[in-house]
């Protein structure tokens, strides 16, 4: 009972003596019985009201915290041309050699049709699942990086990968010379972009990197350590193309089965396929093949060059970019809630320290 009394004593003394709006009305034993409960619902709902727009400042903080603009005025820019990453595409003439090497030039020439599924694996595995499952061929089982020739430029943080858009794609043709104008679309980040979480403003720059199978951040090696991760977890093992991957983590021959069986599932990363919840880069440049112009070489020409050409030409030098624009940062959270608990219920950071200093110090003296 003693400890009830005094518990009422020092919340009547807080109540009369705090700053905050409305209390000191609730608490005045001379008033009547109806205003001061009518001063205890106003008192209610403007504390409800500030949650709300507390709740509210905060959402906004996490949800809408960055803006996107478009600016065609600047007159300094670093202009980053396409980095191209080259892949070799399957060529009859390279398997019918390699499998010659292996085998011999007396081999079964569905062995030519395994080996391209390996050296250009791709996810599925048929010729390797239906021919070699009898034994009848001697097929690779292991060490099936051997079988690939590729060469890759790559560039500084990108790397290509299965689910790359067809229209960055370009195929040279032996019989053409191809060029290709190109516009380009860069993004520029506000200093007060880093200082914000992943989650607000949903994209990662190259050196926030938590990948194992690249160096740098950027979106398509966040697929591919995804699809890395979800190989291991399925098959155990993982595709010997998988970069930064090491030796022992490669498929065999069952390794390969049992990707191939979980194909669907690994190439597409949406809903009913594989979930990598991969933000995009901070720093990604859009490009975009505008022109393509085609050039039928004679068979002259041919005979003498005995290979494609490309050429990746600028057809404008840029005039607009994106900018990443910070629009609520931890200064607006803190003035927006600041100003809501001003306007409802009177309080402030020296509220915060009036409570702490009344119930650590204060009440200990009250009788």
């Amino acid at each position: 009972m003693f400890f009830q009394i005094k518990i009422s004593i020092i919340m009547r003394n807080f109540f009369e003596h705090t700053s905050l709006h409305g209390f000191r009305f609730i608490a005045e034993e001379e008033r009547h019985s109806v205003e001061r409960f009518l001063w205890t619902i106003l008192c209610l709902i403007s504390w409800i009201w500030s949650a709300v727009f507390f709740e509210a400042s905060y959402t906004a903080f996490q949800e809408n915290a960055v803006s996107y603009g478009v600016e065609t005025m600047f007159l300094e820019t670093n202009t980053s041309l396409p980095s191209l990453s080259v892949c070799e595409d399957e060529d009859p003439d390279f398997l019918n050699q390699r499998a010659n090497e292996l085998y011999g030039k007396d081999h079964d020439r569905n062995l030519e049709e395994v080996l391209g599924e390996l050296a250009y694996f791709k996810g599925s595995a048929y010729y390797l699942k239906s021919v070699c499952k009898s034994n009848d061929i001697d097929c690779p089982k292991r060490n099936f990086s051997e079988l690939a020739r590729k060469v890759y430029l790559h560039s500084e943080y990108e790397v290509p990968y299965m689910n790359h858009p067809s229209s960055d794609i370009l195929r040279p043709d032996p019989t053409q010379l191809k060029l290709y104008h190109i516009t380009i679309s860069g993004i520029e980040n506000d200093p007060g972009v880093r200082q914000l979480s992943f989650y607000q403003r949903k994209c990662r720059f190259p050196d926030e990197n938590d990948l194992k199978s690249a160096d740098f951040y950027s979106y398509s090696s966040c697929i591919v350590d995804c699809r890395r991760r979800a190989q291991m977890e399925l098959c155990n093992c993982t595709s010997h193309f998988t970069p930064k991957s090491k030796p022992e983590e490669h498929c065999d021959y069952d390794g390969i089965l049992c990707l191939d069986a979980h194909y669907r599932y690994l190439s597409v990363p949406r809903e009913n396929g594989l979930e990598c919840n991969c933000l995009l880069g901070c720093a990604d440049t859009e490009f975009d093949v505008a022109v393509t112009i085609e050039h039928e070489l004679t068979p002259d020409m041919i005979a003498v060059h005995d290979q494609a050409d490309i050429s990746i030409e600028l057809l404008r030098f840029p005039s607009e970019r994106y900018r990443r624009i910070v629009v609520r940062g931890m200064l607006d959270l803190v003035v927006s809630i600041g100003g809501a608990a001003g306007l409802f219920v009177g309080a402030s950071l020296l509220t915060i320290l009036e409570v702490t200093y009344y119930f650590l110090f204060r009440a200990r003296a009250t009788k």
